[in-house]
């Protein structure tokens, strides 16, 4: 026995026709999406005739052919656990790093003071064989970058790179006492490592990061308020030490 939904023939013209309708419909976008990527303008073939039918389909068949737009990535429930573990790991780090580039290296630039630059970037003439921008900034970030597996499509790994060539550029220009180029080379560091920073702000839907922008300067008492905390740890443990 025949089902009833093929037993009704109006109910299966019906279905046919709708069908027919569907094909049409997608020849007719299909060849205007390809008469619109020949850069005709507009209906021109046509002449100056503009039926109804043309009037109403245009604005679909523009559509169609539309640039695609892909929808937002700043979704909290899609960071991957590795991401999250890194970000909760090395964001305060981070965000110390980024005052120190503000508030030690910024100065000693401004000042032109070419020996507390040269501590800044890393002199083993002045005791200082590693630069706190490696060990603040640089390597907390590659693993940022590392464990986000979006980072390419997200613009992490050209920030990154962009941000170790620029401080790379720093001490070149320091050497070459060019004072201003070194300032610009440092505005391109904070630029590209404020991208990152604002990218997990977005990734985490809230304020993860401080970013450098205008009122920066106020982060700078909390800032000093790190050392001197810092500092203090590191006096009792080599005490500690020294009673052992």
């Amino acid at each position: 026995m025949a089902s009833r939904s093929f037993s009704n023939p109006a109910r299966r013209h019906g279905q046919a026709t709708r069908r027919c309708r569907l094909l049409i419909a997608g020849a007719l976008m299909t060849a205007a999406g390809s008469l619109l990527l020949t850069r005709q303008s507009g209906w021109t073939f046509l002449g100056s005739r503009r039926s109804a039918v043309q009037t109403t389909l245009l604005p679909v068949f523009t559509s169609a052919v539309a640039p695609v737009v892909f929808p937002e990535t700043s979704r909290a429930e899609e960071l991957v656990p590795p991401l999250e573990k890194a970000i909760d790991r090395f964001a305060n780090k981070i965000q110390l790093g980024m005052d120190w580039l503000y508030f030690e290296l910024k100065p000693a630039l401004v000042g032109k003071n070419m020996e507390g630059t040269k501590k800044c970037l890393g002199s083993a003439a002045l005791g200082a064989y590693i630069s706190p921008f490696e060990s603040e900034i640089q390597f907390p970030v590659s693993q940022l970058v590392e464990e986000n597996p979006d980072s390419d499509e997200q613009g992490w790994v050209v920030a990154d790179k962009q941000m170790t060539t620029a401080f790379a550029n720093i001490k070149e220009r320091v050497d070459s006492e060019d004072w201003p180029g070194a300032l610009e080379e440092w505005k391109a560091t904070t630029a590209s490592l404020g991208k990152i920073m604002k990218g997990v702000n977005d990734l985490k839907e809230k304020e993860v990061f401080t970013l450098p922008i205008e009122g920066y300067e106020r982060r700078q008492e909390l800032f000093v308020q790190a050392r001197r905390e810092k500092l203090a740890d590191r006096n009792a443990k080599a005490n500690m030490m020294g009673f052992r």
